[in-house]
């Protein structure tokens, strides 16, 4: 019998819980310090959750900001920053449209799309030879 492969949207999920997504803390951080450090994580796991509930089984969602915060329940600016977060945290990939369609996000499992390879390259890299799931583009 082989085994059960969970959906990326589940193992994503469970990767997020996992993650510090902060370096830790020096020995000498004050109360405040580490106060700001938690509800900075807990906000990126809460984004991060909305993220993965919006995500398809590729790994990809586009929901507004507002919708991000709304489900979340946090503002926007505090969305920004968590998902600002992730991306630091290398659990996201976020592909920023110019204002009139929501960006696009996508979900990393270590560095890598549910297609097993990296972020989908933008720019002066996007004419270079690239990875796909049928080979070399």
């Amino acid at each position: 019998m082989s085994a059960l492969r969970l959906p990326f949207q589940v193992r994503w999920l469970k990767l997020l819980m996992q993650s510090e997504l902060e370096a830790p803390l020096p020995e000498t951080a004050t109360s405040e310090e580490r106060r700001a450090r938690t509800l900075r994580t807990q906000s990126g796991k809460l984004v991060g959750s909305v993220l993965g509930a919006h995500m398809n089984r590729y790994g990809r969602c586009h929901p507004s900001k507002a919708t991000i915060a709304r489900c979340a329940a946090v503002s926007e600016r505090t969305a920004d920053r968590a998902i600002v977060l992730l991306e630091s945290a290398g659990l996201v990939h976020v592909d920023r449209s110019n204002g009139r369609v929501c960006n696009v996000y996508t979900g990393l499992l270590n560095g890598v799309t549910s297609a097993g390879v990296g972020p989908t390259p933008t720019g002066a890299e996007s004419h270079s030879n690239t990875v796909t799931s049928a080979g070399v583009a």
